[in-house]
């Protein structure tokens, strides 16, 4: 158990509904602020809401539609786009964009999850592979807002260039992960992202570079966190742990589900604790023994 225990104890995959049903709606509150989310404004338009969103990029909602998660699952738009026909019989290049990203989300793909701005470069590197611009200049869909300004990136960009310069200034890496971490919030306000879209491998291959350099930390690798054994494992324990005795032992049970199935330890492995989705300040937790929670700092929060 940790001397005192906050909501920052509860990241993304702690069981939220769980614990809320047994009553301990309170927390609530406190962990949604944390979590950022995609959603929908009056107009049906994808948005991403939450902390750190100034200057977002454009990435989740592109990266949602190509992958058919998207609420909006490229609504029919106007200017002539065909999205009902690339929704419903998605061409080859289409099909081979997304078998390329799940291939890159594979356990033992190549791919580092751990660079800031891993999910645009994977993105980049399959459109590029499968010639998608073409693909979808066909299907008059480059203006689709689900889409848009996907068909401007270029393959082999000129990263010597005044505006891949000017990107790599006005765009910092961690501008990447801005629904994820929390970042400053005039971090990416100078960010133009549709007039740096068509030298984005450059801004991504910059982050690569800070990673090796060790000017730049990791970012959490989610295709690690989310494969780990160390998660299977939680969630069964947390499936056998006893849920209906008090609201204390609801949050006991999660607890010594973290700390026995070492939680902690693949957090921080995987490079996920800063993240508020995967973190979630887990790694502020202490897991004590016994003897130490009888101890009076433990005993003071107990009682």
């Amino acid at each position: 158990r940790p001397k005192c225990l906050t909501a920052k104890a509860l990241p993304l995959w702690v069981p939220l509904r769980e614990v809320m049903a047994s009553g301990m709606w309170f927390w609530a509150p406190l962990v949604l602020s944390c979590c950022p989310a995609i959603g929908a404004n009056d107009g049906g338009e994808l948005v991403l809401r939450g902390a750190g969103n100034n200057g977002a990029s454009p990435l989740q909602r592109i990266a949602a539609a190509l992958r058919g998660h998207s609420g909006r699952g490229l609504a029919p738009a106007g200017a002539g786009c065909k999205a009902v026909a690339l929704r419903l019989m998605p061409p080859p290049a289409l099909q081979g964009y997304q078998r390329c990203f799940e291939d890159k989300l594979d356990v033992n793909s190549s791919h580092d999850w751990s660079v800031p701005g891993a999910e645009m470069d994977a993105q980049i590197d399959c459109w590029c592979k499968h010639n998608l611009t073409h693909t979808i200049e066909e299907y008059q869909c480059c203006e689709h807002d689900d889409l848009y300004p996907m068909c401007s990136i270029d393959c082999t960009p000129d990263c010597d260039s005044a505006l891949a310069h000017t990107c790599i200034q006005k765009c910092p890496s961690m501008c990447f992960e801005a629904a994820e971490y929390v970042v400053d919030e005039g971090l990416c306000k100078q960010c133009d992202w549709t007039k740096c879209w068509p030298v984005m491998k450059c801004l991504t291959n910059h982050a690569k570079l800070r990673i090796e350099n060790g000017t730049l930390d990791p970012t959490c690798h989610e295709s690690n966190f989310t494969n780990g054994h160390e998660l299977t494992n939680y969630w069964q324990c947390w499936r056998d742990a006893p849920k209906h005795s008090s609201h204390w032992n609801v949050l006991s049970s999660v607890v010594h589900c973290i700390c026995r199935e070492k939680m902690i330890q693949h957090t921080i492995e995987t490079s996920c604790c800063d993240s508020v989705l995967y973190g979630g300040g887990v790694c502020d937790l202490e897991c004590l023994t016994e003897a130490q929670c009888n101890l009076q700092p433990a005993q003071t929060c107990i009682h």
